[in-house]
């Protein structure tokens, strides 16, 4: 009777949506992403999990105890509504604030700022590179056509940028490509750092923001059909307005890179954007830094599509590829700094549909 009487005042309860399991170095991490919690948990406790994640009696046993305590499970069982796979879910809420807002005290402004010098002071020690050079062969670029870009009318490329999936296979200028490189991705050499005096600074401007002004985005340049420029696999020195090769370009055509998107065959460059983690490690050891690194990319890639139409030329812009093998064109120095995305440019008709697919359309 007493075994039943403890039954009856058990509280049912499930295991939350919001955890994922870790095995490393012989043990198990439960890692609660919504909260930022981990802990390590035992074989035991790992399979009374299983049954919580279909729902079970709290019991007095020390596993039920140590797991009710942890706050992992929920008195309702929990629904999903999460409309794309698990790892989106992990990303966003994992990168998500856990704590709720403070009241905001003016008081408070002085010591916040005094806390971020005293960061930024305890962190100078172990600064990673701000320029990244590969060492091969370089190519100093002619200067930047800056009087065709302020001739453009802002609003007017604004309208007219759109993603053309229509190229012909014809050259562009170097010079063409030396102004879209410089406005995208130089050291904004032309206005001061504004800092105090007496900050310490670390890193340079560009004309797109970047997260705490690292600048952790690198520009490499796959030249496929540039006037007196050879083919090949580039690397943009930003402070110096220089490409340096990488390699040639390999045997296979770029949208073998691309997932078989093979309208990029046909375009005179494409710039794939890196960055650089271990510059984000070093200032944001947090997830969160994440989100801004991709919204940075964001910036360069809407920089560089306005200034490919400001100069009468038509982007493409893809996130669809074959990382790892990007990754080993690039010859980047992993895990420390990845492609993320790509800009590419050219002539074309500028349509926003492939020829096959307007065929197809024609046909029916």
């Amino acid at each position: 009777m007493g075994g039943q009487a403890a039954m009856c005042s058990a509280k049912k309860k499930w295991l939350s949506n919001d955890i994922f399991f870790l095995l490393k170095d012989g043990a198990i991490y439960l890692w609660d992403y919504r909260n930022h919690i981990q802990f390590q948990i035992s074989v035991s406790e790992f399979e009374r999990l299983v049954t919580f994640s279909t729902g079970d009696f709290v019991s007095d046993t020390a596993d039920d105890v140590s797991i009710d305590s942890s706050g992992v499970l929920c008195e309702v069982k929990p629904t999903d509504d999460w409309g794309w796979d698990v790892l989106s879910k992990i990303f966003h809420i994992g990168t998500s604030h856990p704590n709720p807002p403070t009241p905001d005290k003016p008081e408070m402004y002085i010591e916040y700022a005094k806390s971020y010098l005293d960061f930024c002071k305890s962190i100078h020690k172990n600064e990673p590179n701000i320029f990244l050079i590969k060492g091969g062969k370089k190519t100093l670029l002619p200067p930047p056509n800056l009087s065709a870009i302020k001739e453009a009318s802002l609003w007017e490329t604004l309208l007219a940028r759109h993603t053309c999936r229509d190229f012909f296979d014809t050259p562009i200028s170097i010079s063409s490509l030396a102004t879209i490189l410089y406005g995208t991705l130089a050291d904004k050499k032309e206005t001061d750092y504004d800092a105090p005096i007496g900050a310490q600074k670390f890193g340079f401007r560009r004309t797109s923001p970047s997260a705490g002004g690292l600048q952790a985005t690198e520009g490499y340049v796959w030249v496929q059909n540039v006037e007196d420029l050879d083919p090949g696999i580039y690397h943009y020195i930003c402070e110096q307005h220089t490409l340096e090769r990488v390699r040639d370009l390999p045997p296979e055509v770029l949208s073998t890179y691309l997932c078989g998107q093979h309208w990029a065959n046909n375009l005179a460059f494409a710039i794939f954007f890196t960055s650089r983690f271990d510059k984000l490690w070093w200032k944001y050891p947090h997830s969160r830094a994440y989100r801004p690194m991709l919204l940075d990319v964001g910036h360069l890639s809407q920089t560089a599509n306005l200034l490919i139409t400001a100069l009468g030329l038509h982007p493409w812009l893809t996130g669809y590829f074959h990382d790892k093998e990007i990754n080993e064109l690039l010859e980047v120095n992993l895990p420390s700094e990845q492609v993320i995305f790509l800009v590419g440019a050219g002539h074309g008709t500028g349509s926003s549909y492939t020829r096959e697919v307007r065929e197809l359309l024609d046909g029916s």
